[in-house]
């Protein structure tokens, strides 16, 4: 993977053009590259010199408009699916050129305390998703970590098939009634190709793969020294907690100490966190099958810190070892080329993407 990236798309303050905040980029099989710009609420369609194409969509309810976008996945066909957060947690269709499909919401899972979290979309037009367990009233200082469910839904969102169950994040109820996910807690990674799943937990260095209509499992495993959590790890997470709330409550000031001083402070104080760091930050397959494993990053240093792809064929055999960019998030592994997002320690996103060049071990599993 190529050192410097062969082609950029960022915001231009001078002209007001390029994309922001963005959550979601693709390359179509054409060249060109869509962006979900979420703070401008449209798809955004570049050419390969850079240029923008057209947009498509506004903020709103209508047919082809958003609320919230969130994600961005291209299929087999360069068909498109988005998917909003928030309380709509609409998915919509549309074509390679951008024409509106159609829409259908993700409400739903195993019960009424859980909704569904969108993972990925399959080649093919199915999707991907897992169940999120909302925390029930528990009593202070509780924490929790339920079983979550991974299930592939059809084309129209229907007839769902279970792959996989693996434990949700760590969860606290902490004073003031405050939920969160422990800090450095496990959480559960998964990816998918055209005809398998791989799941793991972040905290294991063992992958797990499901056929689909198999039910029998094979294992990918490799060997990695853990890092056990610091008292440095715990002040710049809670630092950066403490900033956010800062941020969304910078018009509220008695609010923001309440919130800080009275919930997040003392949930740090009561909380028991990991001795040691998760060792995976995200799976995902390329286009050639092969399974990529990020390393993982703390959220205090997720934009100025370094992290490897482990690259493993269909045998479980690691085939090479890449080292990604500070801020660097990949959304597409194409047969030449890493295309993703890239957040600097300021919050501004860009696209990016890397030459990639390939020797002759590839296999799809």
């Amino acid at each position: 993977m190529a050192s410097n990236a062969s082609y950029v798309l960022r915001y231009d303050e001078a002209s007001g053009r390029g994309p922001l905040d963005v959550v979601g980029a693709v390359r179509l099989s054409n060249g060109v590259t869509v962006v979900a710009s979420a703070q401008s609420t449209r798809l955004e369609f570049y050419a390969a010199t850079g240029a923008l194409v057209r947009t498509i969509g506004r903020r709103g309810k209508g047919p082809g408009e958003f609320g919230a976008l969130a994600a961005l996945w291209r299929t087999g066909d360069d068909s498109l699916i988005t998917f909003e957060g928030g309380l709509t947690r609409n998915f919509a269709l549309f074509d390679s050129s951008g024409k509106f499909a159609r829409t259908w919401t993700s409400m739903g899972g195993d019960s009424s305390t859980r909704y569904l979290i969108p993972l990925a979309a399959l080649p093919d037009g199915r999707v991907a998703a897992r169940t999120m367990n909302v925390i029930s009233p528990l009593p202070v200082a509780q924490t929790t970590r339920p079983l979550t469910s991974i299930l592939l839904f059809s084309r129209d969102w229907s007839d769902p098939q279970h792959l996989f169950r693996l434990p949700d994040t760590y969860r606290f109820q902490g004073p003031g009634d405050l939920q969160s996910e422990v800090p450095f807690t496990p959480e559960p990674l998964a990816a998918f190709s055209r005809s398998a799943g791989f799941f793991a937990q972040s905290d294991s260095s063992v992958v797990h793969v499901r056929r689909f209509g198999d039910r029998s499992l094979a294992m990918i495993r490799w060997s990695e020294d853990r890092r056990a959590v610091t008292s440095q790890d715990v002040e710049r997470e809670l630092a950066r907690r403490v900033n956010e709330a800062n941020t969304l409550y910078s018009n509220a000031p008695a609010l923001r100490r309440r919130f800080v001083d009275g919930a997040l402070r003392p949930m740090f104080r009561q909380m028991s966190l990991p001795t040691s760091l998760p060792l995976l930050g995200r799976l995902l397959v390329d286009s050639e099958g092969l399974l990529w494993v990020l390393s993982y990053v703390t959220p205090a240093e997720r934009f100025v810190a370094s992290r490897t792809a482990r690259i493993f064929d269909a045998s479980g055999n690691m085939v090479d070892r890449i080292e990604l960019r500070a801020g660097f998030e990949p959304t597409q592994i194409g047969p030449d080329f890493v295309l993703g997002i890239r957040t600097d320690a300021d919050g501004v996103t860009s696209v990016e993407s890397y030459v990639l060049t390939r020797g002759s071990t590839t296999s799809s599993p």
